[in-house]
């Protein structure tokens, strides 16, 4: 049976009723409390917690955590820097109300469930209008100022035939199977209310993305490593 004897973690009541009045999903949660186990737990207020740590604790798969991790950091609940090579620093933001306020339609998947429809037909459609829509946007690049993405957004499934594209011109190692995770986590990352095709540049000022292959291969990079 637990008993505060053989440990327990200081929390500020205050950041306590914080956490109580703000929504967070489940698999942010958990890495969430993992982080606060971390760090407070250890009376330390950032820490530097491997992939592999945060997948033995909670039981979920790396990109579900990359994931994860990557909503808590656009909320400003958690700040994360790169420490070193093998592992990022993570600590919890204490001060609450930085933290980005919960959108009014959270809940309404009336945007999202076109995109879901569109990306679901059969790959075997899609084969002849990739080809057409990379000339397209190339050529519009070249002649004008080139445009904002989230005026003419990709589908995940161009998205992932690009990746799968590079990372074989590339010889990357890794796998079809593989590349599909990270395109739909680059995707949902990117596409969502909260982002809308945005990322952050200077660490706190969010811009408007112009080019989003070369995003694409900045994860697909990141994730051979």
């Amino acid at each position: 049976m637990p008993q505060i004897e053989d440990g327990y973690t200081r929390i500020a009541t205050e950041l306590l009723d914080a956490l109580i009045s703000y929504r967070i999903a489940g698999e942010q949660m958990q890495c969430f409390l993992f982080i606060l186990r971390k760090t407070y737990g250890f009376n330390k207020t950032e820490d530097n917690i491997a992939l592999t740590q945060f997948m033995k604790a909670t039981g979920m798969k790396k990109p579900a955590i990359c994931r994860a991790l990557s909503k808590l950091e656009d909320k400003n609940i958690i700040i994360i820097k790169k420490d070193n090579k093998i592992s990022l620093n993570y600590r919890i933001n204490k001060y609450y109300k930085q933290w980005k306020p919960l959108s009014k339609k959270i809940t309404l998947s009336k945007k999202i469930i076109p995109i879901i429809k569109k990306d679901n037909l059969p790959l075997s459609k899609k084969g002849t209008t990739i080809d057409n829509t990379t000339i397209d946007n190339t050529t519009i690049d070249k002649r004008n100022k080139r445009p904002l993405v989230r005026d003419n957004p990709p589908t995940e499934h161009v998205v992932y035939l690009y990746m799968l594209g590079y990372a074989t011109e590339k010889k990357l190692k890794l796998k079809p199977d593989e590349i599909k995770q990270i395109t739909s986590i680059w995707y949902n990352h990117y596409s969502s209310e909260d982002n809308n095709w945005t990322y952050m540049a200077g660490g706190t000022k969010r811009t408007k993305m112009k080019d989003w292959k070369a995003k694409a291969r900045d994860w697909v990079l990141r994730e051979n490593k």
